[in-house]
């Protein structure tokens, strides 16, 4: 179906792809589309300072450390290295070498989540990815 002169539709009123969100707008007063750098899954691309702890050592958790240094965060990685194994993603084993990332070499516990972020916020993280494999799940008590 024709739209614009063609199809007499009057200028500024033609079909964008806002039109379905805002029926009745002219695409005049509608914003312009813009382009922003892909951020992942981040909910924010501004985390200038903000702690993301990602639990799991995988090529996920390495992807998710990557968007996160892109964003501004401070990363830490919560893993432990496998015996027998090694576990750690190689792009997170080099960014630990390159001290962009900080590996905490434990198993999660809950308490985590209130001690290994910023002091501003008493400690909290701002954001927690698990990015660890139905495979490494052990047990859960209760």
């Amino acid at each position: 179906m024709p739209y614009g002169k063609k199809a007499g539709i009057p200028p500024g009123t033609e079909k964008t792809q806002f039109d379905t969100a805002m029926p009745g707008i002219p695409a005049t007063l509608l914003p312009l589309p813009t382009t922003t750098a892909a951020t992942g899954l981040l909910t924010s691309s501004k985390c200038r300072g903000h702690v993301h702890l990602i639990i799991g050592s995988n090529a996920i958790a390495a992807a998710r450390a990557q968007r996160s240094i892109e964003a501004g965060a401070a990363v830490k990685v919560l893993a432990l290295e496998k015996e027998g194994r090694e576990e750690l993603h190689y792009g997170l084993r080099r960014r630990i070498e390159d001290g962009e990332v900080e590996w905490v070499q434990r198993e999660f516990v809950e308490r985590d989540l209130e001690t290994l972020g910023r002091e501003e916020v008493d400690g909290v993280v701002d954001l927690v990815w698990v990015t660890v494999e139905e495979k490494d799940v052990g047990e859960f008590p209760g």
